[in-house]
């Protein structure tokens, strides 16, 4: 985790996170994944009141299709940065492809 201008970035939890690479993503597997963010998010940072999160990600249909999706993200008390569709700016998901490169 790192210390942004005011808040906590928590960017670095996605990568503890174990998804099967064969694994479909639909919103099911999305909800479940968001329920172990912040499940360990409150176990390593119980401190840090998630309350008021942001949340950036792509427009990908699991993400944004569903009500069930934004019904979980809302009940978290979380909020979703709007990302525009079709955007030539690299996604801020995709930034891990740098490493490999």
């Amino acid at each position: 985790m790192q210390k942004e201008k005011g808040g906590n970035q928590v960017s670095g939890y996605w990568k503890e996170l174990d998804h099967n690479r064969e694994e479909t993503v639909n919103s099911d597997s999305y909800i479940d994944t968001l329920k172990r963010l912040r499940a360990r998010i409150l176990r390593v940072r119980s401190d840090m009141d998630i309350g008021n999160l942001l949340l950036l990600h792509d427009n990908a249909r699991p993400h944004t299709s569903i009500i069930r999706t934004r019904e979980t993200i809302t009940s978290f008390g979380w909020t979703t940065l709007p990302r525009p569709l079709h955007s030539p700016d690299l996604a801020a998901t995709d930034y891990h492809l740098f490493d490999t490169m």
